[in-house]
């Protein structure tokens, strides 16, 4: 019987019952041994024969043995060790294909090249971080120096009092915490954008115009895509700036919400309400953020210029005739509806922005999607070719200057031939067994004379094969005829 075992389970039992009264209990092992509990322990056991033995079982209630410190160190010691060999066979290969890399480029004479390529990606992401940091630092700063004395829900503690009597304490390391994890994102997210930016910088011209804006063409190649991507990374900490204002200013008691009773039929809405500062601070980031996409919106008539078609590569008529000036009246709206965000945000009141900012969307609508299709539908495409052709005539000239191509020196070939009437009358026999039927163009002919029902169809590529009767040699076009069930509207 393992003793040693049940005295320290007995024992483990003894130390959770320490605040129970000392009653006897009967405890019982799987050999049938029985033993009373009193209360100075257990004064021993009785077998069923009769014979019985005594021991204190405080002996064996001894505590487990810990673990000691030195295993713990060594633990330590040795994950240290295997996570620096990790980082160093990392580095190893890492380095290694750089130095590989270094050398390759600098035999060449075209080191610069590959420090262009390594660093270029790093600047973009400082340059991004430092724009996205200053922007999260500056809409928490004022969103923080302008928030109200008291709480725009209620003079009273509200629920948020707890959560702004935090921020007060730690606002600093906090706001500091905030900035870097935001601007570290959008850093991370415009490393994407690093060929744009470098195509903007390292601008040529190329001495030739488009005949729409009369731009330069490096235009479009070199500066197009960088200022688009400028522009988009701008719109980016725009959007962040307002939404970590609107947070900060919810979690500091700017922002109330409250019910209101509707007039008209019975309920209530919920209605918010901005302090002075959050919601002049706000109007201005939604101002600069409505101007930053007009200026997306002007810029996109340019891309059409580049848009490629069903039929060519650029601006077709619609494209010039209906998209460009309503894509310019459109930007001009995004400016106006900026101006108007600002008043209203000095003035206070919502529905105005709301209001134009609706009709700026079935603008968009309307004149920039249903306006083009319309012009399409029933100006362009009666008289397509006639109507197309000066813009079809701009991609040919643009293709053919872009492959070196105009200029050559174009003759014209008068072509002399000494061919007599009745000349192949010789060569009667060889002329009438040159194929005639393609079987890649037979097929739709073949299948209107044979077809005869609707549920028959022919495959695609026929077979082309010559047969001889009558003592000459034919063309022939054989197939299957096959069911088609599609076609059996039984």
């Amino acid at each position: 019987m393992p003793y040693g075992l049940l005295g320290q389970l007995i024992a483990s039992l003894l130390g959770g019952a320490k605040k129970k009264s000392a009653q006897q209990k009967a405890t019982a092992n799987e050999d049938g041994y029985v033993g009373t509990k009193q209360s100075n322990g257990f004064s021993g056991f009785s077998g069923g024969n009769g014979g019985s033995f005594k021991f204190d079982l405080r002996d064996f209630a001894k505590k487990p043995n810990k673990p000691s410190k030195k295993m713990s160190k060594t633990a330590k010691i040795i994950s240290i060790i295997l996570a620096i060999l990790v980082i160093l066979v990392v580095l190893f290969f890492v380095s290694s294909q750089i130095v590989t890399s270094v050398l390759w480029y600098n035999s060449l004479g075209y080191l610069n090249v590959l420090l262009v390529k390594y660093f270029a990606p790093i600047i973009v992401f400082l340059i991004c971080f430092a724009l996205g940091f200053i922007g999260v630092m500056l809409s928490l700063y004022l969103t923080f120096k302008l928030r109200p004395t008291y709480s725009v829900a209620t003079l009273e503690k509200s629920q948020m009092e707890e959560y702004k009597s935090q921020l007060l304490k730690h606002r600093k390391g906090l706001f500091v915490v905030i900035a870097l994890i935001v601007a570290a994102i959008f850093g991370f997210s415009q490393v994407g954008n690093t060929q744009n930016f470098m195509l903007m910088f390292g601008s040529n011209p190329f001495n030739q115009t488009d005949p729409i804006f009369g731009l330069d063409i490096s235009f479009y190649v070199f500066m197009l895509p960088g200022i688009k991507s400028v522009i988009g990374s701008l719109t980016g900490i725009a959007i962040i700036m307002i939404i970590v204002s609107f947070l900060i200013g919810l979690i500091t008691g700017q922002v109330a919400f409250s019910q209101k009773k509707l007039k008209r039929q019975p309920g209530y809405r919920r209605v918010y309400t901005l302090s002075k500062g959050l919601r002049i601070q706000i109007s201005l980031y939604f101002a600069v953020l409505l101007i930053l996409i007009g200026i997306q919106v002007f810029l996109y008539r340019y891309s059409l210029l580049t848009e490629v078609g069903s039929r060519i590569t650029g601006a077709t008529w619609t494209a010039v005739n209906a998209q460009i000036p309503v894509l310019t009246f459109v930007a001009i709206l995004f400016v106006v509806l900026a101006i108007i965000a600002i008043v209203m945000g000095v003035k206070g009141g919502v529905k105005p922005v709301l209001y134009s900012g609706g009709f700026v969307v079935v603008v968009i609508v309307l004149a920039g999607f249903v306006y083009p299709a319309v012009m399409q539908q029933f100006r362009v495409k009666p008289n397509e070719q006639s109507m197309e052709q000066p813009y079809i005539q701009n991609n040919i000239n643009a293709t053919r200057e872009a492959y070196g191509l105009d200029k050559l020196d174009s003759k014209i070939y008068n072509a002399t031939t000494d061919t007599k009437a009745g000349q192949l009358k010789e060569d009667t026999e060889t002329a009438a067994s040159i194929r005639l039927l393609d079987p890649q163009i037979v097929a739709p002919t073949f299948r209107q004379l044979q077809q005869n029902k609707q549920y028959y169809n022919f495959q695609d590529t026929l077979a082309v094969d010559k047969y001889s009767w009558n003592g000459k040699s034919h063309d022939t076009v054989i197939a299957a005829r096959e069911m088609d069930l599609s076609g059996n509207v039984d």
